[in-house]
């Protein structure tokens, strides 16, 4: 069952397309766009295939607003991206079932040491990866953005997360359609990045299923 976990899309247009060209069968879509193009609607569009919708919430998290981001676990597949160390600690050792999400903003982070923190938890953690936001900046005119060393340092996060049992769940997060990463795109960035054919499957079928099915039962 292939998962893109995180569609940043706001039209319903664009979710209704998304779901007749791609191969997802677990898609995440912010809480209020499900609420405006309906539930039902969604879930019984004309696919070659059954389609999981997932609310999602994300949110960027500091000291100030953690909490926040914490108290909307089990409402939705919450997913929170550290800005602070402090954040990225705290996010490591709740027991609640979220995402601790990987992008360019959050990467310096969530760094192996998060990882570190995040298995010796009692509870299964995940790695969200925003794979669009580091793609477009490939294409920053920016000069002090440094994407081959983003690139590296996400992969290697990644790669340390998988070897240490951390749950690692990629996410196209893109905004709207054109711009949108299909499931078949994700596979070839990790398979550019390096990772195995086994590695892309637990990052693209298994990790999420497991995510979902422990977000089901909390």
């Amino acid at each position: 069952m292939l998962s893109n976990f995180y569609l940043a899309y706001t039209q319903c247009k664009d979710v209704a397309e998304y779901m007749k060209i791609d191969t997802a069968s677990i898609i995440g879509l912010e809480e209020d766009v499900i609420q405006n193009c309906g539930y039902n609607t969604l879930n019984n569009l004309d696919t070659a295939r059954d389609i999981i919708v997932v609310p999602r919430r994300i949110l960027h998290v500091n000291g100030k607003n953690i909490d926040e981001c914490l108290a909307l676990a089990g409402k939705t597949v919450v997913g929170c991206a550290p800005l602070d160390t402090s954040s990225a600690r705290r996010l490591a050792k709740v027991g609640k079932v979220l995402t601790v999400v990987l992008n360019p903003k959050s990467y310096r982070y969530v760094n192996e040491s998060q990882i570190n923190f995040m298995v010796q938890s009692p509870k299964p953690k995940y790695i969200e990866v925003h794979l669009y936001p580091f793609v477009l900046r490939i294409f920053s005119e920016d000069i002090n953005i440094d994407v081959e060393k983003e690139l590296y340092l996400m992969s290697n996060v990644v790669e340390y997360a998988l070897k240490k049992d951390v749950g690692v769940v990629p996410s196209a997060a893109g905004p709207e359609l054109k711009k949108t990463l299909l499931v078949a795109h994700m596979d070839l960035i990790l398979y550019a990045l390096g990772f195995s054919k086994r590695e892309r499957r637990l990052m693209l079928e298994l990790y999420p299923v497991d995510l979902l099915r422990r977000w089901l039962s909390s």
